[in-house]
């Protein structure tokens, strides 16, 4: 009786012809070079029911997989799915790239700049589990640090409306170029009004748009080898395997032109300015904003003075008599209070600083802003 080939037959459907096919491959030959006893067949159609009679095991990508998924289900040749689902419960693996951990991490990195005012998601109109899982994360970790995260699908005009600098997550890089288009259409420049980040780290659309565009790549090496790991590894056993599943997250994340950091004073004044803002209604001081940049006084100063022509301390009056002056329009409440509800610990420095800088009292500005309005 002839002897059974030790060499195993594996069908392998990775349709996609971009980064993901090349990165997944890799993978697979990671693995492989210490298992040489595969034949592979790279098959580039969906799979029938007589095309896997006789094969030892099947690795399945994109849309390969969702239309061979009647086939793969009345067989139980071992298989692994990336990026599809399958019913079967026995000799089958599916690996999926993790949706919220990608979402968690592009928006970490993005407030790590300390930059944005703002943040947006921009979805495919056609979602799947995967981007609206992403999407959410996304906007999760940015509520998470106190700001403002829109998302955006078919109307992308409305980036228009949104506070400036906004950073934008498109979920493909596809869109994250139409996004840059949408841009150029209403006069925002990106990155300084508009950063973009896309998804998939594609090099053809991103390393030629103008500007390049920065994006999120996910493991899809790891991908390759966890797949052709646990085929090898269903293949070997006497025994049929229970189902698994795996997550796999990112790889890194290529930090083009349409994500650039703003020079570094003009960043250290932006982080702070919106420290300020943010908490200008408390009695925070110089040395608060000093805290939270985490630079020393003197450095910051002169930041401010290249960048503002005014030192923190007058940035903080500054905003702060804006606010009272807001308050004293819309607001009967007494001075007393309105200075307080606008950060300032007593009454008499900006009672002093209001009538230097507007020529009148509180109390006068009040009394002829209603006479105007009653006029009216």
């Amino acid at each position: 009786m002839p002897k059974r080939s030790l060499r195993k037959h594996v069908i392998v459907a990775f349709p996609d012809t971009r980064i993901s096919r090349v990165e997944k491959m890799s993978g697979i030959f990671q693995f492989l070079k210490g298992h040489n006893n595969w034949d592979i067949e790279m098959h580039q159609k969906p799979l029938k029911e007589a095309d896997i009679k006789n094969t030892d095991g099947i690795l399945l990508t994109g849309l390969s997989a969702s239309e061979s998924i009647s086939a793969i289900e009345a067989s139980d040749v071992p298989t692994v799915l990336i990026a599809a689902e399958c019913n079967r419960q026995n000799n089958i693996t599916i690996i999926n790239t993790d949706a919220e951990a990608i979402g968690r991490q592009t928006a970490a990195h993005l407030i790590s700049s300390r930059v944005y005012e703002s943040f947006a998601c921009v979805l495919p109109e056609s979602t799947s589990k995967f981007s609206v899982s992403c999407a959410n994360a996304f906007a999760a970790e940015v509520k998470r640090h106190a700001a403002r995260c829109i998302f955006l699908c078919a109307n992308l005009s409305a980036l228009v409306t949104i506070e400036k600098p906004v950073a934008v997550f498109a979920l493909n890089d596809d869109l994250a170029s139409s996004t840059i288009n949408e841009c150029r259409k209403h006069g925002l420049s990106v990155p300084e009004d508009v950063a973009i980040i896309g998804f998939g780290n594609d090099a053809i659309t991103c390393e030629n748009h103008r500007p390049t565009i920065s994006s999120v790549e996910p493991d899809f090496e790891k991908q390759g080898y966890l797949a052709a790991m646990h085929l090898e590894r269903m293949m070997s056993a006497r025994t049929a395997s229970p189902k698994i599943e795996e997550l796999v997250g990112l790889k890194k994340i290529a930090s083009r032109e349409s994500t650039h950091k703003i020079p570094n004073n003009e960043n250290l004044v932006r982080c702070a300015m919106m420290f300020i803002k943010k908490n200008i209604s408390e009695p925070i001081s110089v040395k608060d904003v000093i805290s939270y940049l985490g630079t020393s006084r003197r450095l910051a100063e002169i930041r401010f003075r290249e960048v503002r022509n005014e030192t923190i301390l007058d940035a903080i009056r500054n905003l702060r008599l804006q606010m009272t002056k807001s308050e004293l329009i819309s607001s009967q409440a007494p001075i007393a209070r309105i200075c307080e509800r606008c950060g300032w610990q007593s009454e008499n420095t900006p009672k002093r600083l209001f009538k230097e800088r507007f020529g009148m009292t509180m109390s006068e500005y009040r009394l002829r802003r209603n006479t105007k309005a009653g006029q009216a």
